[in-house]
């Protein structure tokens, strides 16, 4: 009885040892794949941390760059203003030293310039002080070759030359000074540098 005994206990233990290295086995395989998982997980998330890392660091990299692109088209801009104001500045002094036979011949096409903007008969022209005489010569050639009525203003303009034409009510007027024109011509030399130096 003893060793029918011992027979079924070992026979319980050696199923149980089977069974419990089965279990075993089986859990082993399934940590393993746990394991595997969580080593792909873990390589998947540290790929994302890195395409985010590099999406960040290319980011700010262009701000960086964009940054850089716009404070030197700002300092380009600034010196295009300056160098502008500069010819004209110069343009100006040029303008105001050298009044030769030329000039008469400009404030003749200025004045008629303006009768022909203004579309009027009679107009009132003022220029300043120094040209009075020969603006008062030039509009009673003109005034003799168009039949109209040109008066030419007590009050002088504050300009280095040129004239300013308005019909007899002020209510139309072309300023056609040196200044004024220098002034109408900027914005194109402008776009004409910035052009040049910023494409």
């Amino acid at each position: 009885m003893t060793s029918a005994l011992d027979n079924s206990i070992g026979k319980v233990v050696e199923e149980s040892k089977l069974e419990l290295v089965s279990l075993l086995e089986s859990g082993l395989i399934e940590a393993e794949k746990i394991l595997r998982d969580s080593e792909l997980d873990a390589r998947s998330e540290t790929k994302k941390i890195i395409q985010s890392a590099d999406r960040l660091a290319e980011s700010r990299a262009r701000q960086i760059l964009g940054r850089a692109e716009i404070e030197s088209r700002n300092k380009t801009l600034r010196l295009i203003e300056e160098k502008t104001n500069e010819a004209f500045t110069k343009a100006l002094e040029d303008l105001r030293a050298k009044k030769g036979k030329g000039y008469l011949l400009s404030l003749r096409k200025m004045i008629v310039e303006g009768i022909d903007s203004i579309n009027a008969k009679k107009v009132i022209v003022r220029c300043n002080e120094e040209d009075k005489a020969n603006v008062i010569k030039i509009s009673e050639e003109i005034s003799k070759e168009r039949r109209a009525d040109i008066t030419v203003s007590d009050k002088h303009l504050r300009s280095s030359g040129g004239v300013e034409v308005r019909n007899a009510d002020g209510t139309v007027s072309l300023r056609n000074t040196f200044e004024d024109r220098l002034e109408r011509m900027k914005p194109q030399m402008r776009r004409d540098l910035a052009n040049t130096f910023l494409s």
